[in-house]
């Protein structure tokens, strides 16, 4: 942005630019001095930590079927093409609420939004674990799906919108992090249950980071 200046010459040997600045640019210079002057924080790192439990949960939920699904097979006795409905229906869910998710965080608020998509983990979570019959199966996962869609979108967003500019860039790596945290973690718990087949233990499990994002959030602050 270019400001009028007027430029005296060789005064005490040195270029002086005296400019005159509006009231709007005198805003946005004091906004951005006052950017880079902010500082990393712990609290700054908790917010982003807290808010990237939506990020784990999204690795989990796509990720901890590959164990369950086997068992899940055996005990309601799946064709291929349920097994297949089962594993990729979860997609169908996530394109949903990706659609949806900008939407959200623009009408109710980004923190809003995350707290309204920790409900849908702990609903979607809780029917898939308690399943008795497929169709519970296949619209538990539908649910999980929706809510994996909205939170590729919220978190990232805002942990960006918290951070200052100075570390935005890592601030919001950790919810990359976190959804390989939350991949592996699935696959470390579906081996650790694996010999006794407890597949409603592999996917509840993730009630543990959807009760900590659910409860984080009254600790963090609005964008």
């Amino acid at each position: 942005m270019k400001w009028p200046c007027i430029v005296y010459k060789n005064l005490l040997k040195r270029n002086v630019f005296f400019c005159s600045l509006s009231l709007e640019d005198k805003k946005i210079l004091k906004g951005h001095t006052m950017a880079k002057k902010q500082k990393f924080t712990g609290f700054t790192l908790f917010v982003a930590l807290i808010a990237a439990m939506g990020g784990l949960l999204f690795g989990y939920n796509t990720s901890a079927i590959s164990g369950a699904i086997l068992f899940l097979t055996k005990d309601f006795n799946l064709s291929t093409i349920a097994q297949e409905v089962i594993i990729s229906v979860i997609l169908i869910g996530a394109l949903v609420g990706a659609c949806f998710g900008g939407i959200l965080t623009d009408r109710i608020g980004r923190k809003t939004t995350l707290l309204l998509t920790s409900i849908i983990f702990l609903i979607g979570i809780f029917i898939v674990m308690t399943a008795d019959h497929v169709t519970a199966l296949v619209v538990g996962r539908i649910i999980l799906g929706f809510a994996i869609g909205i939170v590729s979108l919220a978190v990232p967003l805002y942990i960006a919108e918290m951070s200052d500019p100075g570390h935005r860039g890592a601030l919001v790596s950790i919810n990359q992090l976190a959804i390989t945290i939350g991949i592996l973690l699935a696959y470390v718990v579906d081996y650790f249950y694996a010999p006794t087949g407890e597949w409603r233990s592999m996917f509840g499990i993730a009630l543990i980071p959807a009760v900590l994002l659910f409860i984080g959030l009254f600790f963090i602050p609005e964008t």
